[in-house]
């Protein structure tokens, strides 16, 4: 068995890569420089995709597939206004297509391995292997924290909730197609191998930054790589490097919360803009005014005492000012403080769309959702139309029980199809054999 791997996460590829080559012959694929550099160092020579694609583009090529109504999945290509900039994107695609295409014949390919972003690379894959009828999985970070890996055989569409709601209808079981799981089948035949514990060499700081440099100072180099692998530019990536590194040496808080609290869990601001952001939130600072005016609406109207608490996500620093911090003493936020102690107290989660909402709900806790994920169910969750309509929607969610069989039925979804036993953190032997099983069996 011949399979195709598109990397976009070094270290957990190169481990997976290595371990999948006990079953069968891997070939790696590479849409970053930067990624290329990393597999090189650590004895691999993946294919440079960028590279490839800007030498096809060049010819202004036509692929065979009909590629045109994959571009959906391309977020640059969605989220672009400007027509020739959009023509430019739709070029390389094509490009891409045409590349992997072309791979996929030559190396007899009958499995493709790629992560579930909307990312050019990811698109063009779905594409070549469902029309050639090859299988294709999809991984992602596992629906449920340190413990599992999601290995999808579909696209897992985390924000598009009308397709979550069929399918939590249908159920695993019903579905059909080429590259359907099969819940009840076990991959017993795969012997067991050990992964080894080669440690992989890291990126030389010098080596990171001068192939950064050479990627901004050569066109044909630049706009490739920009578009297939969005990356923040050498000064953002620095500053964001430095804030989390400032959040991992801050203490935790010391805070008495007391009871009974509204707990919102903030996020990067980057989000509001690749999703779908009906209420037109501007940025975590304008999420959390809107949060703590509603929670005093709230107090007012039903005569509750809700306190809002506001925690940063550990790996978005820094997201709120400290201007605004002292700018709202009536609210309690938090910068580090222990996650799963504030959600099992508090009294209702308020979230954009956040991972945090769907691991409220398997506490029993009410959730308003203002962003679009999976999770935003009919029954699961309370979602408002409009900014005056949050305090009425957490007034709801407080007093209206859970839909605990509709959660049932995606817990369960989501276990059988997508999720596997591993931890992407912290891989060893057992977990990236459940990954192989999954793949291979």
């Amino acid at each position: 068995m011949n399979i195709l791997y598109i990397t976009a996460k070094r270290r957990f590829d190169l481990a997976l890569g290595n371990y999948l080559r006990n079953y069968a012959r891997v070939f790696f694929v590479a849409s970053d420089p930067l990624d290329h550099l990393f597999f090189k160092i650590n004895g691999e020579d993946p294919v440079r995709a960028w590279h490839e694609i800007a030498q096809i583009a060049r010819k202004s090529p036509k692929s065979s597939l009909p590629a045109e109504r994959y571009l959906d999945y391309v977020e640059c290509y969605r989220l672009e206004k400007n027509q020739e900039r959009r023509n430019k994107i739709k070029n390389l695609f094509t490009a891409y297509t045409i590349l992997l295409e072309n791979l996929f014949s030559e190396l007899d390919i009958s499995v493709c391995l790629a992560h579930e972003r909307d990312f050019i690379d990811t698109a063009s894959a779905q594409c070549v292997a469902e029309h050639r009828g090859c299988r294709i999985f999809y991984f992602s970070s596992g629906f449920f924290r340190g413990q599992t890996i999601s290995v999808a055989p579909e696209r897992i569409l985390f924000n598009d909730y009308h397709a979550w709601e069929k399918r939590i209808e249908t159920g695993p079981s019903s579905l059909s197609g080429q590259n359907a799981a099969h819940p009840g089948k076990t991959a017993g035949a795969l012997p067991f191998k050990e992964a080894g514990h080669i440690k992989p060499r890291k990126i030389p700081r010098h080596k990171e930054y001068a192939t950064r440099l050479i990627c901004m100072a050569r066109p044909g180099c630049r706009e490739p790589a920009g578009l297939l692998r969005p990356r923040r530019n050498i000064l953002s990536s620095l500053r964001h490097q430095a804030l989390k590194k400032s959040a991992r040496r801050l203490k935790p808080d010391n805070v008495s919360i007391q009871e009974p609290f509204i707990l919102v869990p903030l996020q990067g601001n980057e989000i509001l803009g690749q999703v779908e952001n009906p209420l037109g939130i501007r940025d975590m600072e304008h999420f959390s005014e809107v949060v703590i005016r509603a929670v005093h609406k709230l107090n007012q109207q039903y005569g509750t005492r809700f306190l809002p608490v506001l925690k940063e996500h550990p790996l978005r620093p820094f997201v709120i000012s400290d201007q605004f911090i002292k700018a709202h003493p009536e609210a309690i936020f938090l910068r580090k403080y222990d996650m799963d102690s504030l959600m099992k107290r508090t009294s209702l989660i308020v979230t954009f769309n956040s991972l945090s909402g769907f691991e409220a709900l398997q506490l029993d806790k009410p959730v308003v959702m203002l962003g679009p994920l999976f999770y935003r169910l009919k029954g699961l969750v309370h979602y408002p139309e409009t900014i005056k309509q949050i305090p009425q929607a957490m007034h709801h969610a407080i007093n209206t029980p859970v839909d605990k069989a509709k959660l049932e039925r995606l817990l369960s979804y989501l276990k059988t199809r997508y999720e596997v036993k591993a931890n992407k953190k912290a891989l060893d032997s057992k977990g990236l054999y459940n990954i192989a099983s999954r793949i291979l069996g």
